[in-house]
């Protein structure tokens, strides 16, 4: 490992102009998960949970695959190909440098989680408590039977967290499932887009990783079994289990297995390609 170099990378993907589309992602979030779940709060005088806007972020349809794709964008200038690629190559050696990638693009996930983390907290802590159970707020958002509940889920669709979630799961566990399951996806399509853009371009890089999580979007809003090939059905636990019954609809346990082969199979793959790539002084490079 070279750690100058990921500090080089960090602090470039830090300082990086396309951060400001983050700082977008930070607003919609805010207008459409944490100001409606304080509105929700006040009007029925209940305090929420203290992870339960960030489960709203990582745990609701709408929202995940907003922060995967605003993610994929903050990172489409990296890995850097251009310029002294080929000098930094030689004095690194290409495992190493790709290695050093992957440690970069770990790191960058985990920022990225633990912003999204803060940011949920910092304007719902006073509202919230830190016990282990759901509030009666987000129950009650979930709650058919009762017209004014069923109209405030409905004008404010992205806070809420799924029945199937809330009936099967202590917040604290949820909230620790689907952030190892969120950062394996986020993993698995950072990689997916480095390598292509290693072996072609950014922009087939990702087109490809977004149409992959088009598909599993598509399939997941038309309830296809076939969802569960894509990424983005496996990312959240409360897809797993039906919303009222005690009934698995796929283990959770299976989808981290298979979120870990998947990132180790694209892993290989980027090895490959890392390996046979020519390239030559200037940045330019041909297979």
């Amino acid at each position: 490992m070279k750690p100058g170099l990921i500090k080089s990378t960090y602090i470039a993907w830090v300082k990086n102009d396309k951060q400001i589309i983050f700082m977008f992602l930070l607003v919609c979030l805010y207008m459409y998960v944490i100001s409606p779940l304080i509105i929700c709060s006040e009007y029925m005088a209940q305090p929420l949970c203290f992870v339960e806007p960030y489960m709203s972020f990582v745990g609701n349809g709408f929202c995940m695959p907003l922060i995967v794709m605003i993610f994929l964008v903050t990172i489409i200038d990296f890995p850097d190909i251009s310029g002294n690629i080929t000098f930094v190559l030689h004095r690194s050696g290409r495992m190493k440098w790709y290695n050093n990638q992957l440690v970069f693009l770990v790191l960058s996930i985990i920022s990225f989680i633990i912003i999204l983390f803060v940011f949920s907290i910092v304007f719902t802590g006073r509202i919230s408590f830190i016990t282990n159970g759901w509030s009666n707020t987000m129950i009650n958002l979930n709650n058919e039977s009762i017209e004014e509940y069923r109209n405030l889920k409905s004008t404010y669709p992205l806070a809420v967290t799924d029945l199937s979630m809330i009936n099967h799961f202590r917040p604290y566990n949820a909230a620790v499932y689907n952030t190892i399951l969120m950062i394996l996806m986020l993993m698995f399509h950072g990689q997916l887009q480095m390598c292509l853009s290693v072996c072609f371009n950014k922009g087939v890089g990702c087109i490809t990783s977004l149409s992959v999580l088009g598909l599993g979007l598509l399939t997941w809003a038309a309830s296809s079994k076939l969802k569960w090939i894509f990424p983005l059905a496996n990312s959240t636990v409360g897809w797993h289990y039906d919303k009222l019954f005690q009934e698995t609809i796929f283990p959770h346990q299976l989808s981290l297995v298979y979120m870990i082969i998947i990132n180790i199979l694209i892993y290989f793959v980027g090895s490959i390609i890392i390996k046979r790539k020519q390239f030559y002084l200037g940045g330019q490079s041909y297979d």
